[in-house]
């Protein structure tokens, strides 16, 4: 991450949604939790060289945004009072649980990404395909026999639960 612009947009694009989820569950309006993800990433940015375990990523993330949460939100009240009448947003979901949910996406998708091409492009195509797709459609756009997207699917979700399993 610390080298190459490409890593530093994978990491900002892969976290941005649970950045951005625990401001906005620590109380922040939209535009506050926009602020409040920038200093987080400037933060990180700035902090780069010292995460080693790619893991822990998340955790630090979540940490960082909400003690800047909690920050901005202190001040804000402070200088802002009497003109601050919009009521905090009522997390529709616990924070704990909108988080651990992003974290697993989080981790579902680094296992997604260390497998082979072949189950990597089958797997998003039965299980995250924006519509619902039949295994014809899937056999025709991976050039697979219709009668082995079933069999192949099973291989794949086993290699999907060993990474799983070994990034836990």
């Amino acid at each position: 991450m610390s080298g190459d612009p490409s890593a530093w947009e994978t990491v900002v694009d892969r976290y941005a949604p649970l950045v951005y989820a625990v401001a906005r569950h620590c109380g922040l309006a939209s535009t506050d939790a926009e602020d409040c993800a920038q200093q987080t990433w400037l933060a990180l940015y700035r902090q780069r060289r010292s995460i080693l375990d790619p893991m822990k990523l998340p955790g630090w993330l979540t940490q960082t945004t909400r003690r800047k949460a909690t920050r901005m939100r202190s001040r804000r009240r402070r200088s802002d009072e009497v003109n601050r009448q919009l009521p905090s947003p009522e997390p529709a979901v616990p924070i704990d649980q909108a988080i651990e949910t992003l974290e697993q996406r989080a981790l579902l998708e680094l296992a997604m990404e260390q497998l082979d091409p072949r189950c990597y492009k089958l797997l998003r195509a039965i299980f995250l395909s924006p519509d619902d797709t039949s295994y014809r459609d899937i056999a025709r756009e991976l050039a697979i026999p219709l009668n082995s997207v079933g069999p192949t699917r099973s291989r794949c979700l086993k290699k999907l639960k060993k990474i799983l399993e070994s990034l836990e």
